[in-house]
């Protein structure tokens, strides 16, 4: 009967018998210890894959139900029919929704003169642009409104479950009025000039 004999490695014992080949024994341990990494790693790896797949997943679902909040409420519609409504009036405007994949989104810009394109003076954006985003990715929502340089900016946030369309419509009378009433106060200013010139030259 075969010897049976064992030696110890870091607080593991293996065992071997006499008739097998010192070096079976030594490349045995070898692979099994990388074997034994291996499948750790691949473990860890597909438990990580697993772990993201769920993330991504709770997250469409969670984007789904305040995009479904967002419908009941009515911002959508609420916000599609003021666009229309500036495009019947003659203003320039540009709609959007639910632009990006980790939120519910409305935005909306405008030019606050009939009849009047976009300017391209200012170096990042049109110099006569306003606009108003209305957002949320998790439990509140947030609307931001307001130009470039120079034009007054309004911000606001509310829990979620307080989002209702009295809400939203204060938003946009705020962003459309503030934006009209400034932007008829400029072109107030910057006619007064050529409108004293042209008195003068009456004269």
């Amino acid at each position: 009967m075969d010897e049976v004999r064992s030696a110890t490695y870091f607080g593991r014992t293996l065992r071997r018998v006499d008739n097998k080949r010192d070096e079976d024994f030594t490349v045995n341990v070898f692979k099994n210890v990388v074997a034994e990494i291996q499948a750790n790693e691949l473990a860890a790896k597909e438990a990580a894959e697993a772990a993201l797949i769920r993330a991504k997943e709770e997250e469409a679902e969670r984007v789904e139900r305040i995009r479904q909040r967002f419908t009941e409420v009515g911002v959508y519609s609420f916000m599609s029919n003021q666009a229309d409504q500036m495009k019947q009036l003659g203003f320039w405007n540009d709609y959007h929704a639910d632009t990006v994949e980790d939120r519910a989104l409305v935005s909306i810009r405008f030019v606050p003169k009939a009849g009047e394109e976009p300017s391209n003076q200012h170096p990042v954006r049109e110099a006569n642009v306003v606009g108003m985003v209305i957002a949320c990715s998790r439990d509140t929502v947030r609307c931001d409104a307001g130009g470039v340089t120079g034009t007054s900016r309004f911000t606001e946030q509310i829990p979620l479950p307080d989002l209702n369309l009295e809400v939203v419509t204060r938003w946009f009378e705020t962003f459309a009025r503030t934006a009209l009433e400034e932007r008829s106060a400029k072109d107030t200013e910057n006619d007064a000039p050529r409108t004293a010139q042209v008195q003068r030259s009456r004269l």
